[in-house]
This record gives C-alpha cells, structure tokens and sequence, in this order.
C-alpha cells in the first residue's frame, strides 16, 4: 500500500493560502546571497603584516559597507518567515521542533550581526589608521564561522524530527535536515547546505499554498 508522505493540511484559515511566508524566506536567501558577493572576500590572510591587511579592508570598504547594509536589511524578511513556519509547524503536530527551528535560525541571525559588526569594526579600524584593530577584526573572521554552528545543529535536528517523526515537514526535507546537522560540524559547508534547505522548504511551502488555493 502505497504511502502518503505529505504532511497533513493546516486547519482551513486566513493563513492557509498566505504566500508571504514562503517568498519572505526565499528574499532573505537572496539577500544572503547578494551580501556574500558584494562583500566578496578582504583575503588576508592572520600572518600577513597589519599593513597589508589595512590596505586591503581599505580596498573593499565600499562592499563591506554595501554587504552589511544588504545582510542586515535581509534579517527582516526571515523574521516573517519564521512565526509563520512555526505556525504551520505547530498546526501538524511538530511542536518542540517548531520553538526549535525558530531558535536555530535566532542563533544563525545573531551570528550574521557579530559577523558584519566585525567587518564592519575592522573597515573603519583601517580608516583611522588603527592597525591592531582591523588586524584582531581579520583574525576574528577567520574563525567567526564556528558561530553558526549551535544554529546548524539546532535547524537540522528540529528539521529532522519533524519531518521523520511528526510529518510536520515532509520526509525528503527531514532527510534533508539530518545532513544541515552534521553540516554544523563544518559551518563552512553547513552554512551552503542550511541556504539549500531552506530554499527548498520556502518552494514546497509556496506550492504547496498554491494547490491549496486552487483546490479551496
């Protein structure tokens, strides 16, 4: 007998057919997108002499000032996107996993201000001429990533179990959600893999609307 894996619909609401979930979430990933290239990458390396690490944030302190603009900017869009998730969530019997999934993305949120406020710290540090301060600040951003990674883990196992065992989300995005944790274990690769994943949830959202507005 074949078996359903679609998750069982919401309550019939005013939200039910809402879109602005689904799209908030696919803007905040562009915009994440969008900010990495603008920021591009300042390259120094932690051995290199202050100076050159100054004369490289100078370089590029009209992306990093552009990238934090766009990355801040995009932190709203997510905040759209998460109470209506963990609304939709919570309505198929995924609980825990919802108040789970929303942390794990505050978690990824406040680690992306840390990171552009020490871009930033270190872009107006070789303005000034403050040597030891843009070079603490490339340091710091050689290990920053780890930052994201409690929000990794927290995604990808709420991801998981809500998909495996509650069908809160499908099975395919729970499966998918096993590799966003071990993917905090290499923030690196999990950050790519986390963005994958919540691009493919915010599609099956909005299709999934889609069909429930047609079908109504």
């Amino acid at each position: 007998m074949a078996v359903n894996d679609a998750p069982p619909k919401a309550p019939a609401d005013a939200d039910q057919n809402s879109r602005l979930g689904p799209i908030a979430g696919i803007v905040f990933i562009a915009s994440v997108i969008l900010s990495s290239i603008l920021f591009g990458d300042v390259g120094a390396e932690p051995s290199d002499p202050a100076s050159e690490v100054v004369a490289q944030y100078l370089d590029t302190e009209q992306d990093i000032e552009a990238a934090a603009l766009v990355a801040m900017l995009g932190i709203g869009p997510l905040l759209v996107f998460l109470p209506i998730q963990r609304d939709r969530m919570r309505s198929r019997g995924a609980t825990w996993e919802a108040e789970t999934l929303v942390l794990g993305f505050a978690f990824l949120a406040l680690a992306t201000m840390v990171d552009t406020g020490v871009d930033l710290m270190g872009r107006v540090g070789a303005e000034h001429g403050h040597q030891e301060v843009a070079q603490a600040a490339n340091d710091f951003t050689w290990n920053i990533v780890w930052l994201y990674s409690p929000g990794l883990l927290a995604i990808g196992l709420a991801a998981t179990s809500a998909g495996l065992r509650h069908r809160g989300l499908p099975r395919w995005l729970g499966a998918f959600g096993a590799v966003v944790a071990v993917g905090a274990v290499m923030p690196w690769i999990g950050l790519f893999v986390g963005l994958v994943w919540m691009l493919a949830l915010s599609i099956y959202e909005l299709v999934q609307r889609r069909s429930g507005s047609r079908s109504a």
